[in-house]
């Protein structure tokens, strides 16, 4: 069993961006703006360091595709 798909697994602002094929503004904005991708801030903090796990990025991205499709 690969630790890719792991769901525990989790990335950085910019990774995630990477992965999901976003700049890192933009996803930031969806996450922290428009709230479409679950996040976490290991801080506690309002403002600092921003988590995602990758089955969040994985049910976004398929969201998005199937919203897609329908246009």
């Amino acid at each position: 069993v690969s630790k890719e798909g792991a769901p525990g697994k989790t990335l950085s602002l910019k990774d995630a961006a990477r992965y999901a094929g976003y700049s890192p503004d933009h996803f930031r904005r969806l996450a922290v703006e428009q709230h479409l991708i679950p996040f976490a801030r290991p801080s506690g903090q309002q403002k600092g360091k921003i988590l995602f796990r990758k089955a969040d990025l994985d049910r976004f991205l398929g969201e998005a595709k199937d919203g897609q499709s329908g246009q």
